[in-house]
């Protein structure tokens, strides 16, 4: 009996599946097995997954597509191990996926590893998104779904035990996954420590955000719909759904989809602008399939392609200047840091999000000792840690959230006036 099924759709997917499932019979443990759901190719995908039959490899055919809800359905239904993950065609895991991610779920029912953005031919872009253990709340779900349904190891009969059986919607032709994460909060599965190595390779390739982002962008109003707890939430969620659709769609170049999303907008306001440049430089990144160190590089054109985008926008400015800040200038501003702090003096890290983490990462390049400060407890880990109420006025704090009007005033409240603030350094 395998002890970890991998569930891979396929549709179309010739030019990838072959390593997507050398990748699990690459794994370091034995016990597992992959599970190939062919949606209605029309292409060689059938033909390459036959060749790989075996013990540990089955396939399963739909005569017509389906959809990505209905095959990863089928493949659940099909798999017989006590643990499984959905692995989409194009994407891999490392050798040590296995064997790390179940002995890290333990008796719990899911188990998320933070996980790496590759080019089209695997090549390391030096990008690794971090997840986070609050990231598999409601709360931050609602917002937008920060984990990459590859990334995640789930207890086969946690469906059974927690959703009546009810696994990925077919009626969502996008954003299945994010659907099905927030069902799981609903009912509070309950979620192992995220594994903190990239076990899971996301491929990206050029162009590959220019999809149907009117589509994406209504089912993920509608799924937003069915979750908010309250009018008060549905509302605020709603609008920063229509702020990130607004990046994806000036990524992408859509102009008709972008005058579209103005509509509803209406003004961007200041509180807006986080979420806009934040998701705007990841979608543009994505877009392009390049990693932080080609950023800066790039950062002429993607200002300029933002600034045609949003033409008559009265806070177009202030959008790109924003864009302009990201995780490629880690590295100064830790160079500023070092000539700030004396000798064996830490740095005080405030925040442990996506920048915080960067900013962890870079600091660790320069050997400078550091301590985080998180308001939420759950997401700092392993890391050397600080409450907010040990801060003293003695502190050098580099302050990483990009919304942070209220930090930087409880930060003054205590008397602290060192004060590193990334898109100022």
């Amino acid at each position: 009996m395998p002890t970890l099924t991998y569930i891979i759709p396929a549709f179309n997917a010739e030019a990838t599946l072959e390593q997507a499932v050398r990748s699990v019979l690459l794994q370091s443990v034995p016990g597992v097995e992959a599970v190939v759901v062919d949606d209605g190719s029309t292409d060689s995908t059938r033909h390459i997954a036959g060749a790989l039959l075996g013990p540990r490899v089955r396939l399963c055919s739909h005569q017509r597509n389906s959809g990505l809800a209905c095959a990863r359905n089928t493949g659940w239904q099909q798999a017989e191990a006590d643990h499984v993950c959905f692995l989409d065609a194009d994407d891999t895991v490392s050798p040590e996926h296995a064997a790390t991610m179940l002995e890290a779920i333990g008796t719990c029912d899911a188990v998320a590893s933070c996980y790496e953005f590759v080019g089209p031919a695997l090549e390391p872009l030096g990008w690794h998104a971090p997840v986070l253990a609050g990231d598999t709340a409601h709360d931050r779900l609602i917002e937008v779904n920060r984990l990459a349904i590859g990334s995640v190891v789930l207890r086969r009969d946690c469906a059974s035990r927690l959703l009546n059986g009810s696994m990925f919607d077919e009626s969502l032709r996008v954003h299945e996954d994010w659907e099905f994460l927030l069902r799981l909060a609903a009912v509070d599965a309950r979620w192992a420590p995220p594994v903190e190595q990239p076990l899971f390779r996301y491929r990206l390739s050029p162009g590959s955000m220019s999809c149907d982002l009117s589509l994406m962008w209504r089912i993920g109003l509608d799924v937003i719909e069915r979750h908010a707890h309250d009018e008060y939430e549905l509302a605020e969620m709603a609008r920063r759904w229509h702020v990130r659709a607004l990046a994806r769609a000036i990524a992408a170049e859509d102009f008709s989809h972008t005058n579209e999303l103005r509509c509803h907008v209406k003004a961007i306001r200041e509180e807006d602008l986080p979420t806009l440049a934040g998701t705007l430089r990841w979608a543009l990144a994505r877009q392009e399939a390049v990693g932080p160190r080609g950023w800066g590089a790039r950062m002429g054109a993607w200002t300029t392609r933002a600034l045609e985008m949003l033409d008559g926008e009265p806070m177009a400015g202030e959008i790109a200047r924003r864009l302009a800040f990201g995780p490629h200038r880690w590295g100064s501003i830790m160079e500023r840091a070092k000539d700030m702090l004396a000798p064996g003096e830490p740095l005080v890290i405030y925040g442990y999000g996506r920048n915080g983490r960067d900013a962890v990462r870079a600091a660790a390049d320069l050997g400078l000792t550091i301590a985080v400060v998180d308001d939420d407890p759950r997401a700092l880990g392993k890391v050397p840690a600080i409450r907010a109420d040990q801060l003293l006025p003695k502190h050098l704090v580099l302050v990483t959230p990009e919304s942070r009007d209220g930090i930087i005033q409880r930060l003054r409240e205590r008397g602290v006036e060192r004060i590193i603030l990334p898109d100022a350094a």
